[in-house]
């Protein structure tokens, strides 16, 4: 009897690498938020919750949930929204654009089974 193959769960450098970005970049983000060095206002508020989201969105791309990814796009289309109207600046939104080409880009690398087709 021969063993069933299973796919190894490997993940590529460039996706970790992608992973541990937006971690950290939402971590410092409600450090920021947590410590008051924004104003306390409805657009600090939406910006927290939606690094929660983030993280949330992260973990399950660590358990290679495809959710994750279609909600880190969902939330990187809101940040972008939001900064428009509400700060009238991009700088979280092309920080998001960033992080989403870069978790794209190593879901897309590696040998054999690509990471896309290894989410679930």
């Amino acid at each position: 009897m021969s063993k069933p193959t299973t796919i190894t769960q490997e993940r590529p450098g460039l996706l970790t690498a992608g992973l541990i970005f937006v971690v950290a970049a939402n971590v410092m983000l409600l450090v920021l938020y947590w410590l008051g060095r924004h104003t306390a206002d409805r657009s600090t508020i939406l910006f927290a919750l939606i690094a929660v989201f983030n993280l949330i969105c992260a973990g399950a791309l660590f358990a290679w949930k495809k959710w994750g990814f279609w909600g880190l796009c969902a939330s990187t289309a809101v940040v972008l929204i939001a900064d428009l109207i509400l700060v009238n600046g991009m700088n979280r939104a092309l920080l998001g654009l960033v992080s989403i080409a870069l978790l794209y880009a190593g879901l897309q690398v590696g040998r054999g089974q690509k990471g896309w087709d290894r989410l679930d």
